[in-house]
């Protein structure tokens, strides 16, 4: 035993050496129970750390689960209002197209109506049993402006390219019809018409030339805006 742990003893009035060497033995439990409480407490604290941290961590992953969930849910609901849109634009789009397709029949029909009509009305050889020149003057106006009526209330339905070319065509056939009937009257008048020029059939010439090339435009942009080229 250490000289001055005695002496520290002695001054304190212990002076039997047993009696220190028990106080020192009580003195060495003491301590060995302390530290024996010391790290029960650890431990326990150390227990209880370890279960709080698992139970953060399961409240932790269940918050996490329920979270994941939502997300799905909302995603889920997103795609289902999304396909819902998808499939409403395709049902309008499709029947746009089966109403744009019924109109370009409908309206084209009307052309070759009134491209036959005209045709007959202008055509330099008349045939016996037909219509006279006043009743095909007025099939030829009547289909005329039965093909302009249909076509302006569905403009909407063409684009800018289509109008343009249907606009032109239409101007064809009236400038042939005006010509042809200026025609007619300077062969019943010939004296109020005598200074008008009288080349040979220049309105059956648009019929026969210009209105083709532009039908044939019209032709294929209809069929491009079908989808059949």
């Amino acid at each position: 035993m250490d000289v001055k742990w005695i002496e520290f003893f002695k001054q304190l009035g212990f002076t039997s050496l047993w009696a220190i060497i028990l106080i020192l033995i009580i003195g060495f439990l003491a301590k060995k129970l302390f530290d024996f409480f010391i790290d029960k407490t650890i431990d326990s604290k150390k227990s209880d750390l370890g279960k709080e941290l698992e139970q953060f961590k399961q409240e932790l992953s269940t918050e996490a689960q329920i979270h994941k969930l939502d997300l799905d849910k909302t995603l889920e609901e997103y795609k289902n209002s999304l396909q819902q849109v998808s499939q409403e634009h395709q049902i309008r789009f499709s029947k746009l197209h089966a109403d744009r397709a019924e109109t370009i029949k409908t309206l084209f029909s009307k052309l070759v109506k009134l491209e036959d009509a005209m045709i007959s009305f202008v055509a330099p050889l008349q045939w016996s049993g037909e219509p006279s020149p006043s009743e095909k003057s007025n099939i030829a106006a009547n289909e005329g402006n039965d093909f302009l009526s249909f076509f302006h209330n569905n403009e909407i339905l063409f684009n800018d390219r289509t109008c343009e070319i249907i606009n032109e065509l239409n101007f064809k056939f009236k400038t042939a019809y005006d010509e042809h009937v200026t025609h007619l009257k300077r062969e019943k008048e010939p004296h109020m018409y005598k200074n008008l020029p009288k080349d040979l059939d220049p309105y059956f010439d648009i019929l026969k030339n210009e209105v083709p090339k532009l039908k044939k435009l019209l032709t294929d942009d209809f069929r491009k805006t079908l989808g059949v080229l």
